[in-house]
């Protein structure tokens, strides 16, 4: 090497290796330290890895948090439901005894109330004219698969006059929860029973036989009602 530095003597050294460098012959300067090119190298990796992992800590910092975040909605959401199902077990002295009845669906089967004590019935007043009421199948459809198998007995009282018009309703739509034809100029016992004055109306009645609820539509929290009627 043949430089001003070495002609004058002058000789530094690697913070990490001690080698002996010239300031004129390629040292490297790395945060206020001087380094041959090879422990150079080597910080300037090290320093890399160290940004990485940091960069790498702070996502999963992040990620921790979204997750903390989640838990905790996720938390109160299952209360509020858990909140819901207790609001909606069965007051006791508020219940009503539903009025009693026994039709025969399209099928020729034989429905009482007696007879089914111990299941949760859902009765469905309807019609095919009313397009309210047609909105709601796919619903009841749903209900009816979801809950069959627990204790629920969906019932559709049809109010056609024509139980024609009932029975090409259930072929087009694949109704599959029993039909019973109730029109008004048969007397319309179970309409006239339950006091049904507007379509759709529908009516749950509970595993003793009482009247738990009755609205003019499909209630959002219908599966809510259920699930509390269902369980033991």
């Amino acid at each position: 090497m043949d430089c001003a530095a070495h002609r004058r003597g002058a000789e530094w050294t690697c913070a990490v290796c001690a080698r002996a460098l010239c300031p004129d012959c390629g040292p490297a300067r790395w945060r206020g330290a001087l380094y041959c090119p090879e422990c150079a190298r080597a910080a300037e990796a090290a320093e890399l890895r160290r940004a990485v992992w940091g960069l790498r800590l702070r996502q999963a910092g992040r990620w921790a948090a979204v997750l903390l975040a989640a838990a905790a909605v996720f938390g109160v959401v299952k209360g509020c439901d858990r909140l819901d199902r207790f609001l909606a077990q069965p007051k006791e002295a508020g219940l009503k005894p539903a009025p009693a009845f026994s039709a025969t669906d399209i099928d020729g089967r034989v429905w009482s109330l007696e007879a089914l004590r111990g299941k949760v019935v859902v009765l469905d007043f309807w019609a095919t004219w009313c397009p309210p009421c047609r909105r709601l199948l796919p619903d009841l459809k749903r209900l009816n698969a979801e809950y069959k198998g627990r204790g629920v007995v969906v019932l559709g009282v049809n109010r056609d006059e024509e139980l024609g018009e009932l029975r090409k309703a259930v072929t087009e739509l694949s109704l599959d929860w029993p039909q019973i034809h109730d029109p008004s100029h048969a007397g319309a016992e179970l309409a006239d029973l339950y006091g049904v004055r507007e379509l759709p109306t529908t009516v749950i009645i509970d595993r003793r036989g009482r009247l738990y609820k009755r609205w003019g539509t499909m209630d959002r929290k219908m599966s809510t009602y259920l699930d509390a009627l269902v369980e033991p």
